[in-house]
């Protein structure tokens, strides 16, 4: 399903590798594990190796990434969209 996401985006596992690298520099927030990928984007920890099995897993928020902000950081889509997509549905980004 992760492959069909990605190929759906028109990504590659490097895109998203490339995507998360600057990520980590744009926002200054640390990966240390990604844990999902889903319809609306990535789910990932800043733990590195995070388990939901472990003790205080969930004590800091999970970071999500979604589609359109991976393809703002590739430059796929003009930079401000993912702030005028969250905008849009009355969420602040």
């Amino acid at each position: 399903m992760a492959l069909s996401l990605l190929t759906r985006n028109n990504l590659t596992p490097a895109d998203i590798n490339d995507a998360i690298a600057r990520y980590i520099a744009a926002e200054r927030q640390p990966i240390g594990t990604l844990i999902g990928v889903t319809g609306d984007g990535l789910f990932a920890s800043e733990t590195r190796n995070w388990s939901s099995a472990l003790p205080g897993a969930f004590a800091k928020p999970l970071i999500f990434i979604p589609w359109a902000q991976i393809l703002e950081l590739l430059e796929r889509i003009p930079v401000g969209a993912t702030g005028k997509l969250f905008n849009s549905r009355g969420t602040r980004h």
